[in-house]
C-alpha cells in the first residue's frame, strides 16, 4: 500500500502474502486477511506451494496464532532433516 492507505480504505478485502526465508525454502507461505468488509478478518492461512509447477497454492490450512510457534518448530525440523543438495 506504500504511502496511500486510501487504497485499503476503499477495498473490500486486503490479503497480504507473508513468507520467511525458512518458509520459502520449504515451499510454504502464509496469507493474512488484513481486511474483509462484512466478514471475518485477522485470519491466517498456511499454504503449501509448487511454484516450480506454476501452483501458487497446492494445499492450505487455516492456523491460529497459538499454533504458529509449533508450525515454525515443525518446519525447522523438516528442513534440518531434508537431504543435502536439495534447495526446494
Amino acid at each position: 500500500l506504500a504511502e496511500d492507505y486510501s487504497k485499503a480504505a476503499t477495498s473490500d478485502c486486503v490479503i497480504s502474502i507473508c513468507q520467511t526465508v525458512k518458509e520459502k525454502a520449504g515451499s510454504m507461505a502464509r496469507l493474512f486477511v488484513a481486511k474483509n468488509r462484512d466478514e471475518e478478518d485477522g485470519i491466517t492461512v498456511l499454504i503449501a506451494q509448487g511454484l516450480q509447477f506454476g501452483q501458487f497454492v497446492s494445499e492450505s490450512l487455516q492456523i491460529r496464532r497459538s499454533d504458529y510457534d509449533q508450525y515454525k518448530e515443525d518446519l525447522d525440523e523438516a528442513l534440518a532433516n531434508r537431504p543435502k543438495g536439495r534447495s526446494r
